[in-house]
């Protein structure tokens, strides 16, 4: 299953996804929030993206993507 992480820019996704030992996420961005269309899987947040003025939108864009967007089990 692949895993879908939210983040602000690529570098801090691959530093969430080396720190939790995942490899080859999709990583959705402010400037590439269409990257998960058509993959499905858990869908996580940076703590960086939480903070940022477009999660909303990322977080929309990727809902249907997610197996389940649980606010909980986001970063």
């Amino acid at each position: 299953m692949t895993t879908i992480i939210i983040a602000v820019s690529m570098r801090d996704a691959k530093e969430y996804e080396l720190s939790r030992g995942w490899r080859n996420s999709i990583i959705v961005t402010p400037r590439s929030k269409d990257s998960a269309r058509g993959w499905t899987g858990p869908v996580y947040a940076t703590p960086a993206a939480l903070d940022h003025p477009d999660y909303d939108q990322m977080l929309e864009h990727t809902a249907p993507c997610g197996m389940h967007v649980d606010h909980d089990r986001v970063a």
